[in-house]
């Protein structure tokens, strides 16, 4: 292998790295910004998931945005 093979395969290496170094603090479904959903009455069962919903309604890409 030459050394613009084995300079372009380190920084393909370090970037992926870093890619998902980034990823790993956006992993959480819900950032603190979002409000809680109040219910009324009982809640239902599945209480996460629907929750999980409204929040990727409302933020598709799971990304706080600024006002």
């Amino acid at each position: 292998m030459d050394k613009k093979t084995i300079i372009t395969i380190i920084l393909l290496i370090v970037g992926l790295g870093f890619g998902l170094a980034l990823d790993q603090e956006k992993s959480s479904t819900r950032p603190g910004c979002v409000h809680n959903v109040q219910w009324l009455g009982e809640k239902p069962d599945n209480v996460q998931n629907i929750e999980e919903l409204l929040f990727l309604e409302i933020t598709p890409y799971k990304t706080e945005y600024d006002m």
